[in-house]
């Protein structure tokens, strides 16, 4: 059918995450696919538009990130019956369960309800595939699709160089610099990190945390983390840069920084860290597990042993001694791999195999 000036209207998609980290890139590779896009969670509860395709991300998302009760279990299991329905859905697998200090007993019924109803359910990494299936054991199989990581290509204008952008930050040429970033939401891996380097001994170096503190966990295990951070600030060199950074300021941190340490104490599936540095170059060093493990495992980044200091400050200074740059080359390479573009590529057609031609 038509428009009124005659055009063939574009497939629409909507977008059900309010997240403003992922979705200026996935919107941009949709819109170059030929979708039209619209964002936001709160419009699967709606039913004032047509849709081809709903792509849905965190389950707990949908409950507004509150905890999951029979009452709001029931509302998304209806609405979600009803868009399948009619709609083809696309569910990315990010976690698999909430990140929240215990688990609540009906997480799980919360993404058996997203997963069951999902016509596809893209995966990251084999090692995500293969977790959420023993988790979930009666999701058919042949729903689960394995591809690249996401991109995070909306900050790529802002790259700056390596000069300009330790001079912006005030950190001399010759200071090694590891970074940590975004969120350490559980005590145990902030503590790993200090421990590591702690133990790096006297070489020149400065830790640039622009992470934000431990928000999993009760008051006192909190405050406990808070103080032990207050004096490894005071005891150590380290740049606290804590608090929201504006995109046009994340490239700087990465190109300024010798790598980026991904702490882990326990096993997750996804980290947004890893296409991120990997985008700017930056050398990374991350748990020898799943998806890390998968993609950095063969190249000249390092892995350590999860919730071990020791590893993790050795594998800093095994990276230390190779050379940044031809290390920096190698990630852009393998990043230019990824990206939502790619994804896409992979799921729509599976998608369009499953419901005729319903996405565009």
């Amino acid at each position: 059918m038509g428009t009124d000036n005659g055009e063939i209207p574009r497939p629409r998609v909507l977008i059900a995450t309010n997240d403003p980290t992922l979705t200026p890139s996935l919107a941009r590779s949709y819109s170059d696919s030929g979708f039209d896009v619209v964002l936001g969670m709160e419009n699967i509860y709606l039913s004032q538009m047509k849709f081809d395709l709903l792509h849905l991300h965190w389950p707990e998302e949908l409950l507004h990130w509150r905890q999951p009760d029979e009452r709001s279990l029931a509302k998304l299991s209806e609405a979600l019956t009803k868009w399948r329905k009619t709609t083809p859905i696309l569910a990315t697998a990010h976690n698999l369960r909430p990140h929240s200090d215990k688990e609540h007993p009906l997480d799980k019924r919360l993404y058996e309800i997203v997963y069951r109803n999902a016509t596809v359910i893209g995966h990251f990494s084999n090692y995500s595939r293969d977790k959420t299936s023993e988790r979930f054991p009666d999701i058919p199989a042949d729903k689960h699709l394995v591809h690249c990581p996401h991109s995070l290509d909306n900050l790529a204008p802002f790259v700056s160089d390596r000069v300009r952008a330790r001079a912006k930050l005030g950190i001399p040429d010759d200071t090694f610099v590891l970074l940590g970033f975004g969120a350490f939401r559980h005590s145990s891996e902030l503590n790993l990190l200090m421990r590591a380097d702690r133990s790096l001994g006297s070489r020149k170096r400065l830790f640039v945390f622009a992470g934000r503190l431990p928000t999993v966990g009760g008051l006192r295990r909190r405050g406990i983390a808070l103080a032990r951070f207050e004096l490894w600030k005071f005891l150590y060199p380290v740049k606290d840069l804590r608090g929201f950074i504006p995109d046009e300021e994340i490239g700087d941190l990465l190109v300024a920084s010798d790598v980026i340490v991904i702490p882990r104490s326990g096993v997750h599936l996804n980290s947004g860290l890893l296409p991120l540095a990997m985008m700017f170059g930056t050398p990374v060093v991350a748990p020898g597990y799943g998806a890390y493990e998968e993609y950095l495992g063969g190249t000249d980044n390092e892995l350590y042993r999860p919730d071990d200091a020791a590893s993790l400050a050795e594998a800093v200074r095994r990276i230390s001694q190779k050379d940044r740059a031809v290390i920096a080359a190698a990630n852009k390479r393998l990043a230019a791999q990824w990206g939502w573009d790619n994804i896409l590529s992979r799921c729509l057609p599976e998608l369009r195999k499953r419901q005729g031609e319903t996405v565009g």
